[in-house]
Parts: structure tokens; C-alpha cells; sequence
């Protein structure tokens, strides 16, 4: 059997087993003992996860090689949203804004509860990761993004159903033109607002455009117009569902959360730059009337100041 690494970001290994007969399928291996139970969480999210929008990979068999769990999913021939906008029509990109949409308030109306220990969970977090981080301490840029994280009324986050990590990276669309959901992950708040949140990574500070941005390819350029376009869209048909500015200031704070939450996995100078600029740009959105007050102004998205640098 013939088997093809396959890049990610959690530390796991990902592989294309291409048998002598028989489909191709993807398999996941945890990255070491103590993540065998999150990534079989993840499994369970992929294998239960049912959406009106978007398909998802069919899970096929999980198991355990040398005690590191593993389980194998269809393999979904095409290409990650990145690549397809970098080429796609403008009624395209209007239909990739309804399909976000529609997962953020498919998520969103699905399971609501009140966790009334919401502010203790995110407390936690914050003393955990302010230990990862502690050779950072004197970083203004990571004690700012503290600051204000730590200051945030998180009591009022509405529960709800989530994918856990929705970026661009992990929407695929097909050959057979079909939008496929993967590599789902448990976080440690479910909630609608972290959907919104990652997709805002992409859409503010193109994250999932990164490389590009970094190297400066010819093809950026394009990339930033297509996706403040998208933004714009994607913006306006979220400014329908979301009817208290306090949603805003949540959603903001989990965007520095999810950029804070990136440092411990990055292993590139040029990557650490990338996010560091990121969470700077970010943070001045709350002194230009926070992010609700930010996103018709597309053209002062911290996308076009981190691009240059």
C-alpha cells in the first residue's frame, strides 16, 4: 500500500494510504499517548456532526498502533477553500459567504444552553496557557492580549453546537463540486462564537493565507482582494443574525484567543512574526470602534498592515 504524508497543525501525523485495491482513504494518528483521547473526541465530532450545508468525510475505522490512537476517514478528492479562492468567480465567493453563514447559524440555533461556569473555564485557560507562555512575560503584545481577554464578561456566551477549528484550510470542495468540513476539534468552550471567530482569522488577518502573505507571492495580492470581498458578504449576512454589539466584543475576544493559542504549536520564525503582527493589528480594532464598528471598513482590515509587514 502506497502511503503519502499529509501536512497539519496539531502535531499529529496524517497519511494517504492509497491501497493496491480499493479507495484511498486518510488516516490520523495521534501525536503521542496523552492526545489519544482528544483526537478520538475529534472522531466522535466528525462521525456525529450532521449539517443541511456542508458534507463531512466518512469515518471508516479507528484503532490504536504502538498505544497512539488513529482512525481512517474517507479521502475527499479537491481542493481546501484557500486554493479556490484564489481563482473562483464573484458569484462563487457569494456562495462560499452563504455556506459560511448557513454552518455559523445551523451551529448556532443547535443545542443552546447557558453554561453558568463559563468564566471559570476561561480563567482556567488563561492561567494554563499563561504558564505555556511564560517566556513571553515581557512580550507588551501577549501581556495586552491577557489584559484584555482576562477583562472580558465571558458570562454571557450562549453554548451551542460547533466545529471547533472553521477555517478556510478545513473546508474542502470537491471534484463533484460538494463542501466537505473537516478536522474538527474539540474546544474548551462550544460555542457558535468560536466558528465565527476562526473564520474571522481567515477574513481579518488571513491566516489560512499565510504562506503567501509571508513570501509575498504574486498570487497575494489577489487573495487579500477576493477575501476582503468575502468579508464584506460574509460580514453583512452575519450583521442579520446577531442583534447585541456585546456578540461583537466576544467574538473579538475569542479571535485574540485563537491567535494566542497558535505560539505554543509554531515552530517558524517567519510564522511567529505573522502571528505576533496579527495580534498587534487585532488589538487596535478596540480602540477603532471594536470589531462591529470595523467590518464595513474592509480596506482597514489588519490584512493589508500585516501584508506589508
Amino acid at each position: 500500500m502506497k502511503q503519502i504524508a499529509l501536512k497539519g497543525h496539531s502535531g499529529c501525523k496524517i497519511y494517504l494510504n492509497i491501497p493496491s485495491k480499493g479507495k484511498p482513504f486518510v488516516r490520523k494518528i495521534s501525536k503521542d499517548i496523552q492526545y489519544n483521547e482528544r483526537l478520538r473526541n475529534q472522531c466522535n465530532r466528525q462521525r456525529e456532526y450532521k449539517s443541511n450545508y456542508a458534507y463531512v468525510p466518512q469515518v471508516l475505522e479507528e484503532g490504536k498502533i504502538n498505544n497512539l490512537y488513529y482512525f481512517d476517514m474517507e479521502y475527499i478528492r479537491g481542493i481546501n477553500m484557500t486554493f479556490l479562492l484564489s481563482s473562483c468567480s464573484i458569484n462563487t465567493l457569494d456562495n462560499i459567504a452563504k455556506l459560511l453563514i448557513n454552518i455559523v447559524n445551523e451551529n448556532k440555533n443547535k443545542e443552546q444552553y447557558y453554561n453558568t461556569n463559563v468564566s471559570d473555564i476561561v480563567d482556567k485557560k488563561l492561567r494554563k496557557m499563561s504558564h505555556t507562555l511564560s517566556v513571553f512575560k515581557d512580550n507588551k503584545i501577549i501581556k495586552s492580549v491577557f489584559n484584555m481577554l482576562s477583562d472580558n464578561n465571558w458570562s454571557k456566551i450562549v453554548c451551542s453546537r460547533s466545529h471547533g477549528d472553521l477555517t478556510l484550510e478545513n473546508i474542502i470542495y470537491s471534484n463533484d463540486g460538494k463542501f466537505y468540513l473537516i478536522d474538527f476539534l474539540d474546544t474548551f468552550i462550544e460555542t457558535w462564537i468560536g466558528d465565527v471567530s476562526k473564520i474571522y482569522q481567515d477574513l481579518l488577518v488571513g491566516w489560512s493565507f499565510r504562506n503567501e502573505i509571508i513570501k509575498t507571492k504574486p498570487t497575494s495580492e489577489n487573495i487579500k482582494v477576493r477575501v476582503l470581498l468575502l468579508g464584506k458578504q460574509f460580514s453583512c449576512m452575519l450583521s442579520d443574525i446577531i442583534d447585541d454589539n456585546k456578540i461583537w466584543e466576544d467574538i473579538f475576544c475569542f479571535l485574540l484567543f485563537d491567535l494566542l493559542r497558535i505560539i505554543p504549536y509554531i515552530q517558524d520564525e517567519a510564522i511567529y512574526s505573522f502571528v505576533m503582527k496579527s495580534m498587534e493589528e487585532v488589538l487596535c480594532i478596540a480602540d477603532k470602534g471594536g470589531l462591529y464598528g470595523h467590518i464595513n471598513s474592509t480596506m482597514c482590515w489588519p490584512i493589508y498592515e500585516i501584508s506589508r509587514g
